[in-house]
């Protein structure tokens, strides 16, 4: 899924940058703009549902960040109704106007997945026996409650650090469960399910990573009539950490000399001509080893460096790596990818890479953290 993700990324990049370009250069004509605007929307919904594959497979990525838990429902249900049985039917009842929850996006993620995943199990289940009229549907509802609302548990957050709670509830009105079942359900490896069917580790998962957060899930089940899944999420303090990084540089600057690694032919044309139109000088090359040799020669060419992660020769966190080692680069460096995990960023704050650019990106955004990357401390 992540290698389909980031050809599609990068198919998707050009098109953006594009339709860009064609909007700035004819922004007098109203109605090219609104012709546009549609492959415009167009582009930015294939780039979220690539976005929500990518989330929902990194699994070991527990970027801590602002979050709503509205649009984490909508994206989450936006994804799956697209894969599951047409004959159910979806329900949503989260108020828009939730204060913001901080969170790892991609845990609530996986935590709503895994429910919606059993909910649906079990509505198959009573759809195959089912006789007569019934309609089997899957809610999603959330609510504010005060900071009193949840007794205090060891090892979670002293009352005076918890704001109030957001409890989060995913319902369904299939089979339900027995007392005996439900005592059960969160051991690893516990299923009901036949052989091949389940591994016993969704509702584990959903328990380790709800109660790491300092949270709680309680289950109510009436065999037959249905099940619900209360998860009550603390809202804790911004951390001082998430605060300045909302907090980047805007300075203006003016044209810089860019060197550009990017192998794929369409990404680099529509990338060169934005940034040739914003009065930047490019250089580009497409193989990672030979733009590792340009580079020894000539590293006072540069004030910015713009590097795709995968390329032949050498990959651009390796290329970064070896720009920084060499302390003869005091410049900036950008990485550009459609796909990143937990390791490689981790590479990349080591090799003090300046900003990261996650494809697809439009011209607006390349721009501006070209801006920013400039104007911005060095991190060496």
């Amino acid at each position: 899924v992540g290698g389909i993700a980031h050809e599609f990324n990068n198919l998707l990049t050009p098109i953006m940058l594009k339709v860009g370009q064609i909007q700035m250069d004819w922004a007098h004509d109203s109605a090219l703009i609104e012709e546009t605007r549609l492959i415009s929307e167009a582009v930015k919904r294939s780039a979220e549902l690539t976005q929500r594959l990518l989330t929902f497979g990194r699994k070991t990525d527990h970027h801590i960040e602002e979050i709503h838990l509205g649009a984490i429902v909508t994206n989450c249900f936006s994804l799956l109704r697209l894969t599951m049985d047409r004959r159910i039917l979806w329900e949503q009842a989260v108020p828009t106007d939730l204060p913001p929850i901080f969170l790892s996006a991609t845990d609530l993620n996986q935590i709503i997945l895994n429910l919606v995943i059993n909910a649906r199990d079990t509505l198959l289940e009573k759809l195959a026996g089912q006789r007569g009229e019934w309609t089997p549907v899957i809610r999603v509802e959330a609510k504010l409650l005060p900071a009193d609302a949840i007794g205090h548990l060891d090892g979670t957050p002293s009352k005076r650090q918890i704001r109030g709670w957001q409890r989060l509830t995913i319902r369904d009105n299939g089979m339900g469960m027995a007392p005996e079942v439900r005592e059960r359900i969160f051991e690893p490896f516990f299923t009901t399910k036949d052989v091949g069917k389940g591994t016993g580790l969704g509702l584990a998962t959903v328990w380790h990573m709800v109660t790491e957060v300092s949270g709680r899930i309680e289950v109510e089940s009436i065999p037959g009539q249905g099940t619900a899944f209360h998860i009550y999420l603390p809202m804790l303090p911004k951390t001082a950490s998430l605060a300045a990084a909302e907090k980047p540089a805007h300075l203006e600057t003016g044209a810089a000399r860019i060197f550009l690694a990017e192998d794929d032919a369409m990404v680099a044309g529509a990338v060169i001509a934005s940034l040739k139109r914003a009065g930047h000088t490019v250089t580009h090359l497409t193989d990672g080893a030979f733009a590792w040799d340009h580079l020894q020669a000539s590293f006072d060419a540069y004030d910015l460096l713009l590097l795709d992660v995968n390329m032949p020769g050498l990959d651009g966190i390796e290329l970064a790596q070896r720009v920084r080692a060499s302390g003869r680069y005091r410049g900036r460096i950008m990485i550009a990818s459609g796909r990143l995990g937990s390791d490689d960023l981790e590479q990349i704050a080591a090799a003090h890479v300046d900003c990261v650019l996650n494809k697809p990106f439009a011209t607006a955004e390349l721009l501006e953290a070209i801006r920013s990357s400039l104007a911005a401390t060095p991190k060496y």
